[in-house]
């Protein structure tokens, strides 16, 4: 690549951030949120996000998950873009209009695949993977996004792996919440089995022992949930 295409590319990518900076500070209501996305822009933006979060996916792997400053002008523009979805998927129309796109399977496919892969030790991520968690937890609070959140096999390995793992102890709450939520539901059979099994009750009770604060009390609410199930099971 030349150097004024990759000049051109760069110019292009801050922009974006930039549009996507606006965005997300304009979109902390529902009205607003509705403003934005009513009429075919709302679906295209979508399909140009689908698409920017793939692009991202793919350079990470050819870096081989590069730290963020390594990739700091995408990184940017992820990041800004990932702000402005976690806005829009905490107005309930914004989590309808999402959960009706034809672009969402790729979208949160590709989100929950970055969820598995960004490194949980390295706190350079642990903001976006803060971010892509909310989106998460957003959509399951819908109906139908819940279905969708339950269904996401990628998604319930990175919350098994954040509790695990996780180095920042909000991340590590937010994937709590979402398991509960999956766990409060009792027609998602499928996917509490899942859950059941990929983060046994021992483990759990692991997990509860070297916690502390909030952790520890979303963790004993999440066990409360399990003895729920194994007495119906």
């Amino acid at each position: 690549m030349s150097d004024a295409m990759v000049e051109q590319s760069l110019f292009w990518t801050k922009f974006g951030s930039n549009v996507c900076t606006l965005l997300w500070k304009a979109s902390n209501n529902d009205e607003s949120v509705k403003a934005m996305l009513n009429g075919d822009s709302g679906l295209k933006f979508l399909e140009v996000a689908s698409y920017a979060y793939e692009s991202y996916f793919t350079a990470l792997r050819l870096h081989k998950f590069a730290k963020a400053k390594e990739l700091s002008a995408e990184h940017d523009f992820i990041f800004m873009l990932t702000g402005f979805l976690t806005n829009m998927t905490a107005s309930s129309f914004g989590r309808e209009f999402l959960m009706k796109a034809t672009d969402k399977d790729s979208l949160l496919d590709t989100a929950s695949q970055l969820l598995v892969d960004l490194s949980l030790k390295d706190l350079e991520w642990a903001k976006l993977r803060n971010l892509l968690l909310k989106i998460f937890y957003n959509l399951s609070l819908n109906e139908r996004g819940l279905l969708f959140v339950s269904e996401q096999q990628n998604l319930l390995k990175a919350l098994s792996q954040s509790l695990s793992d996780d180095q920042c102890m909000e991340n590590k709450l937010q994937s709590i919440r979402i398991l509960h939520s999956i766990l409060l539901e009792p027609g998602m059979t499928n996917a509490i089995q899942q859950v059941l099994h990929l983060i046994p009750r021992e483990k759990l009770s692991s997990h509860l022992q070297y916690s502390s604060g909030e952790v520890k009390e979303a963790l004993q609410e999440l066990e409360m949930e399990y003895r729920v199930h194994g007495r119906e099971s």
